[in-house]
Order: C-alpha cells, then sequence, then structure tokens
C-alpha cells in the first residue's frame, strides 16, 4: 500500500495514531521501505498536526478508523486497518536496514514543556544501538512478557518499552491504563499474561498501590519509573507493591530512549 503513494528511501510518513498492533505494522512497513516514520499521539489536535505536516513535509499520513482531524492538509492519508494490503505486510525479522544505516528513521517531538516541540531524530543506527543496549542493560530473558502502558509517540513508550522486547523476539502486551479503572486492572493484566517486565512513570504508581492489591503470581523481574522525579517513599512503596528489589530510578532524555 506505501509503495502505491511512492513512500522509498528518504520519504517521510507521519503516523498519527498508537498503541495498537496497527500502529507497529504501519511503522514496520514505513521502515521496511527505508523511510522516515514521524510519530504523533492518537489524541493530536488539528492544529498539531497542521503544525507538524508544515515543518516534516511528509508525503502521507497513517491514521485509524478513529481519525478525524487533519482536514485540508493537501496530504495523502491512508487508513492501513480498513484497506486490504495487496500483500502480507514485512514481519520484524525481515526488516531491511540496508547499506545506509545513518539515513533518517524515526522523529519523534520533545513535550513542549518549556518551549515549541522539537524533532529529534534518530537515524536506523542509533536506533538499533540503543535498542542493543537497552537489551544489554535489562536481558532478554526479563523481557520475555513486557507491557507497555505507555504512548507509542514519545522514546520512553516506543523505544523503551516497545521496540526493545520487539526486537529481541518477545513477547509485547499494550494496555491503556487511564484513569482509577485502568489502574485497578494492573494486577489482573500481570498476572493473566505473567508480565515480567514494564516501564511507566510515578503519576501511575502514585495511584496504584491506592486502588489495587499486589499480584499474586510474582512473574515481574524488573520495573522501569522514569519521566518525573521519584521520591525514596515512592520507590519503597513500588518495590513493596511489585514484590521484586529490581524497581529501577531512570533519568535521561526519554527521546533517546533512556
Amino acid at each position: 500500500m506505501l509503495r502505491r503513494f511512492k513512500i522509498r528511501t528518504g520519504s517521510r510518513v507521519l503516523i498519527c495514531h498508537g498503541n495498537t498492533p496497527d500502529f507497529f505494522a504501519d511503522l514496520l512497513a514505513v521502515w521496511h521501505l527505508g523511510a522516515c516514520a514521524v510519530c504523533l499521539g492518537a489524541g493530536a489536535l488539528s492544529s498539531e498536526i497542521e503544525n507538524v505536516v508544515k515543518f516534516v513535509s511528509p508525503s502521507l499520513i497513517l491514521v485509524d478508523d478513529n481519525f478525524s482531524g487533519g482536514h485540508g492538509l493537501r496530504v495523502p492519508t491512508l487508513c492501513s486497518s480498513i484497506e486490504s494490503p495487496p500483500e502480507p505486510l514485512p514481519g520484524i525479522r525481515n526488516l531491511v536496514i540496508g547499506s545506509k544505516p545513518d539515513r533518517p528513521a524515526l522523529m519523534l517531538f520533545t513535550s513542549g514543556t518549556t518551549s515549541t516541540p522539537k524533532g529529534v531524530v534518530h537515524s536506523f543506527r542509533s536506533l538499533l544501538s540503543r535498542l542493543a543496549l537497552n537489551r544489554k542493560q535489562i536481558g532478554d530473558c526479563t523481557l520475555s512478557n513486557t507491557l507497555c502502558a505507555l504512548p507509542t509517540n514519545f522514546g520512553h513508550g516506543l523505544i523503551g518499552n516497545s521496540l526493545t522486547p520487539l526486537f529481541a523476539g518477545k513477547n509485547l502486551f499494550l494496555a491503556r491504563l487511564s484513569g482509577i479503572k485502568g489502574a485497578a486492572g494492573l494486577p489482573e493484566l500481570i498476572d493473566s499474561y505473567q508480565i515480567t517486565f514494564m516501564s511507566s512513570v510515578p503519576t501511575l504508581w502514585n495511584l496504584v498501590p491506592r486502588v489495587a492489591k499486589p499480584p499474586t503470581k510474582g512473574s515481574l523481574r524488573q520495573v522501569s519509573v522514569g519521566l518525573a522525579p521519584l521520591s525514596a517513599k515512592l520507590w519503597k512503596g513500588i518495590i513493596d507493591w511489585c514484590q521484586t528489589k529490581n524497581v529501577v530510578n531512570m533519568y535521561g532524555i526519554t527521546e533517546l530512549a533512556n
């Protein structure tokens, strides 16, 4: 489908959805053709999409069936989950990097808390290097059943919590843990799918111990926490709830997937 729109090496494709298997199918298809993926969240406002389109000049916008924005952008829009593909999409093991690993592969935008959001570009080489370092630090065995409850348009959720287990050939489970109801359902998710690794933010852990009992099957091997300061009290509370001392306080630039 992407070839119909002449997507090739050097093209930029804007992906305006996330946190679903369809998102990863779209992302891998873009990379299979050597193009650069520009990721925005599913809840991006029309004004945000317009600004990004002006900034990156994408050849195509990939959306899901909930997409309602982006009118008048004069850029082709495709929902791959609705249109039947002419051939099977490539699997992750067939991803073609080619002879130019330093070409742009991924553009992520900063959150914009201090100024206008900035585009951070990863090459295929920098992505693969980051994933290799993540795997070495965490361990492939620990990544066996990874839970991602973070947005996949930011480095923390996409690179650190999703691509790392996928490129290790492990299982990735996607969940949306919004609000009290989402937090209360976390132990059931962990026990049902024998989750071994997850990475999240202090905001979630401030809520979870108050509304949910700990998981009972002891599957968690490591929990990483980042994006905001982690107090010693909350750190200990996470250790007690998760029943593992391997709770890691991360610090770094999330666009680099630290």
